[in-house]
């Protein structure tokens, strides 16, 4: 494959598996990117685990077109809902640049943790605010007590 000058080859079929192994990625249709296109492409990502002052833990992977997954395990839950603390549950999202958003659905204590933040530059360190919304039945907003803010700060574990 060149890769020098004007000319860039479609990147080969057979190849990508290897690739995608190597650098846990998730391009629909490789053979329609450049090999420049997919090591670009390549290069952008992040498959990392953090760990935060509450020791919950956040998986990520960030993928092509801004989209971002992974799992996220709480440390810390209400009275109400302990059976979720140790609970590996996925997560789906957005970045863009060093911003992130994502959501983790609980269903079992009818609640969603929606979380907005940024990396640093080297994207070992997320900080992040934290919207904990549980069901319920005031949708005017006067039972306050079922939403919950919250500030943390994620370190990278590997």
């Amino acid at each position: 494959i060149q890769t020098r000058g004007q000319h860039q080859s479609r990147i080969n079929s057979d190849f990508f598996p290897r690739l995608s192994v190597i650098f846990r990625i998730k391009i629909q249709n490789p053979s329609d990117y450049t090999t420049a296109e997919l090591i670009k492409r390549t290069i952008t990502m992040l498959s990392k685990k953090f760990k935060n002052q509450r020791d919950s833990i956040l998986e990520l992977t960030l993928l092509p077109n801004n989209q971002l997954e992974g799992y996220f395990t709480t440390a810390v839950a209400s009275k109400e809902c302990q059976q979720i603390i140790g609970q590996r549950q996925l997560i789906t999202g957005l970045w863009t640049g060093n911003t992130l958003t994502f959501s983790v659905v609980y269903e079992q204590c009818g609640s969603i943790y929606s979380v907005v933040g940024n990396f640093d530059q080297e994207k070992n360190h997320i900080d992040v605010i934290g919207l904990i919304n549980h069901q319920s039945d005031d949708a005017t907003g006067k039972d306050c007590g079922s939403r919950y803010i919250t500030h943390d700060t994620y370190n990278s574990i590997n």
